[in-house]
């Protein structure tokens, strides 16, 4: 005979959450944390206004544009002028304006979001590089940093462009692990977003040709992995050409590497 204990029923609660609980509890202290923090911090001054700018822009159909004139080299001599470079981030806050509306602490809080899911790929590569105590204490860590927590609550792509990036990573690390066609293309999947968030993160692809060399070089796996870059550099270089008359594929700083 067997005996059901009282309480809910167990297919309401599988036994994986179980393994999960500690990590999905940092995932929503650190939004509230970061996520109080970025709704109540209205000051926008220097890099965020750019972005702030852009965002607002793009919600109100005037496409990547922004009203101040930060790069110089851009041949645009009336406002709106273009912007051609770290679309993403400004792309999902606009987003986040049109249900939200338009406000600094919306732009703040898309920041505190990626932030707070940082916590996930941070916990997961710990957790296969070493042991699920490492992971937990890499993700503890992580939540306690002030300088994280910061970069969480400002109108800024750092921490879009950290989550990414290392879930990238990750989905690199069970490939060579694994193998698999669907985790190439996933890892490519992310590369190419983290390319559109931050154009340095196009040193993606040199890690992850050489994570699919080491497994054995399968065609197949490496195009599958350039396929979401491949198209990225597309929609990219296509947007800035249209607007520009040159394709900017990198950037330093606020300056494209093609007009240095």
């Amino acid at each position: 005979m067997v005996r059901v204990k009282p309480g809910l029923p167990t297919s309401l609660w599988p036994r994986s959450l179980n393994r999960w609980w500690p990590i999905l509890l940092l995932v929503v202290i650190n939004m509230v944390i970061t996520g109080g923090s970025a709704l109540s911090h209205s000051r926008v001054t220097n890099d965020r206004l750019l972005y702030y700018e852009t965002a607002k822009n793009l919600a109100s159909g005037k496409g990547f544009t922004r009203d101040v004139k930060y790069d110089v080299h851009s041949t645009d001599e009336i406002p709106p002028y273009t912007v051609d470079y770290r679309l993403l981030y400004p792309f999902l806050t606009s987003l986040v304006f049109r249900i939200a509306g338009i406000s600094i602490n919306h732009a703040n809080l898309t920041a505190a979001i990626f932030k707070a899911l940082l916590v996930i790929p941070i916990f997961l590569l710990g957790n296969e590089l070493f042991s699920r105590p490492a992971g937990l204490f890499a993700a503890l860590l992580y939540t306690l940093n002030p300088a994280y927590t910061e970069l969480g609550i400002i109108a800024m792509p750092a921490t879009t462009t950290a989550f990414l990036y290392y879930t990238c990573l990750l989905f690199l690390l069970h490939y060579f692990q694994r193998g698999g066609c669907w985790r190439a293309l996933t890892a490519g999947l992310f590369a190419g977003l983290s390319y559109l968030a931050r154009e340095e993160a196009v040193l993606l692809l040199l890690f992850g040709s050489v994570v699919i060399g080491a497994r054995g070089f399968r065609k197949r796996d490496l195009g599958m992995f350039w396929l979401m870059p491949v198209l990225a550099f597309f929609l990219h270089g296509l947007h800035a050409y249209s607007h520009e008359g040159t394709v900017v594929l990198l950037s330093y700083g606020t300056t494209p590497l093609s007009r240095l």
